[in-house]
C-alpha cells in the first residue's frame, strides 16, 4: 500500500507522541502493532522510506493543521479566566536544537556544534492553561531580536496581550516601535542600564520592590519615550539574593504585579524541556533541513493537540499526564482512554495516616549519619 501523505503525517505525530527515539525503533514498534497496521492498510515501512516521506511533507499542510489547532484553543480559552488584574500573557523566548556533522552542515554554529533554534510565543492564560502559538524556526547565527523573528511572533492584539522577553530582546529602538504599536511588554534589561529617570514613584512597603521610575527611553527617529523601569529582589534556590530589571509599558499596574508578569516568564522554560524531552525535540530523526523543520511542526502539532484534548476532556490534569495516559491507552478503547483521562477514584478510604509525634518540637534539624550497610550478592 502507498504511504500517503496524509499517513505520514499521522505516522509522525503518533511517533512525536510515543516519544520513539529513532526511525528505526518506531518502525520496529510498527511491525508489531496490529492495531497500526489495520488502520494504515500495511504490514511494515522502513526506516528509510520514513526519513524520505519525512522530507517531502509539504509545509503549508503542517502549517494550515497547526494554525487550526491553536485557534482553536484560542477559542476555548477565551471562555477561562485569566490571571487577574494582569490579564493574560505572551512569553517569546527561543530554544537550541542540536544536530550532527553528518548532513547538518546548514546549522554550522561553530567548531564541532550543529545547532538549529526555535523561536515561539507561549499563550499564558492562568496557572494551568498554557500552549504554543506562533513560532519560527531559523539557524542558530540568527538573533532573537531579529525584525524577521520578532514581526511575525508579536502583533497587537485587541485583547491586550502583554508579552514576556528576556535580555535577549535590548533593543530600544524596538521598545519605541512595540509602544508605538500599542504592544503592552515586560522585557527585563541589563543591571547596567543608562536610562534617564524622570521621576521615582512612590514604592510598597512589601513585595521586594526596589525601584520604581519613570524613565526616558531613546528612540533613533523622534522624541524619546516615556516608560517604566521596575526593579526587584528575590531569593533563588541557591541561597542568594538576585535583582532583576524590568521595562515596561504597564501604566494600570502594580509594582508588584510587573514583577509577578515577569517571573512567570519561567512558564516557557517548562515548555521547553516538555518539549525536548517529552515530546521528542531533542532527538531530531534527520539532519536535513526540511526534515528538521517539519519535524519541529509536528511536535508543536502534537503538543497542542493533547492541549486540546486535555482543555476538553479533562481540565483539571496536567498535559504530563495526558501525554502519559495517551501512550499507555494508544492501542485501547477510546472509551478506556476517557475514563483515565477523568480519572475517577476508585479508593474508599484515606489509607493509612501518619499519627503526630507527641512532646515539644524539634528545636535543631535532625542530622543524618552515616550507616554501614553491606550486602553480599554473590
Amino acid at each position: 500500500q502507498k504511504l500517503t501523505t496524509y499517513k505520514t503525517v499521522f505516522l509522525f505525530l503518533l511517533a512525536q507522541l510515543q516519544n520513539q527515539p529513532s526511525l528505526s525503533e518506531f518502525a520496529s514498534y510498527f511491525r508489531k502493532a496490529k492495531w497500526l497496521q489495520q488502520i494504515l492498510g500495511f504490514s511494515s515501512v522502513s526506516d528509510s522510506t520514513l526519513n524520505r516521506r519525512l522530507q517531502c511533507i509539504p509545509l503549508p499542510l503542517l502549517q494550515e493543521l497547526y494554525n487550526d489547532l491553536v485557534e482553536a484553543l484560542f477559542q476555548l480559552q477565551s471562555k477561562q479566566k485569566c490571571f487577574p488584574e494582569i490579564g493574560a500573557l505572551t512569553v517569546v523566548d527561543s530554544t537550541q536544537l542540536s544536530l550532527t556533522a553528518h548532513g547538518g552542515r546548514w546549522a554550522f554554529a561553530q567548531k564541532g556544534q550543529y545547532k538549529a533554534k526555535l523561536h515561539l510565543s507561549l499563550h499564558v492564560y492562568n496557572e494551568q492553561n498554557v500552549h504554543p502559538g506562533r513560532a519560527v524556526f531559523s539557524t542558530v547565527c540568527v538573533a532573537d531580536h531579529d525584525p524577521q523573528v520578532l514581526d511575525p511572533l508579536l502583533k497587537p492584539d485587541p485583547k491586550v496581550r502583554t508579552y514576556v522577553m528576556d535580555r535577549g530582546y535590548p533593543a530600544y529602538a524596538q521598545f519605541c516601535k512595540w509602544d508605538k504599536a500599542g504592544i503592552p511588554f515586560v522585557v527585563r534589561l541589563k543591571a547596567g542600564n543608562r536610562l534617564a529617570v524622570k521621576h521615582l514613584r512612590p514604592l510598597p512597603p512589601e513585595g521586594g520592590i526596589l525601584e520604581d521610575a519613570e524613565v526616558e527611553v531613546p528612540c533613533p527617529d523622534g522624541e524619546p519615550r516615556l516608560m517604566r523601569r521596575v526593579t526587584y529582589s528575590y531569593l533563588g534556590r541557591d541561597g542568594h539574593t538576585h535583582t532583576v530589571v524590568v521595562l515596561t509599558n504597564r501604566w494600570d499596574l502594580e509594582a508588584q504585579a510587573i514583577a509577578h508578569i515577569y517571573k512567570l516568564r519561567w512558564r516557557i522554560e517548562t515548555f521547553f524541556k516538555t518539549f525536548k524531552h517529552r515530546m521528542n525535540g531533542a532527538h531530531l530523526y534527520t539532519n536535513q533541513v526540511e526534515g528538521v523543520t517539519h519535524q519541529v511542526l509536528l511536535s508543536l502539532i502534537a503538543y497542542t493537540f493533547m492541549e486540546l484534548v486535555r482543555v476538553i476532556g479533562a481540565p483539571g490534569q496536567t498535559i504530563q499526564r495526558v501525554f502519559l495516559l495517551f501512550r499507555l491507552y494508544a492501542d485501547a478503547d477510546p472509551c478506556a482512554f476517557r475514563e483515565a483521562l477523568e480519572g475517577k477514584k476508585t479508593r474508599t478510604s484515606k489509607g493509612r495516616r501518619k499519627k503526630p509525634k507527641l512532646g515539644r518540637p524539634r528545636k535543631y534539624p535532625l542530622v543524618p549519619k552515616p550507616k554501614r550497610i553491606l550486602i553480599v550478592l554473590k
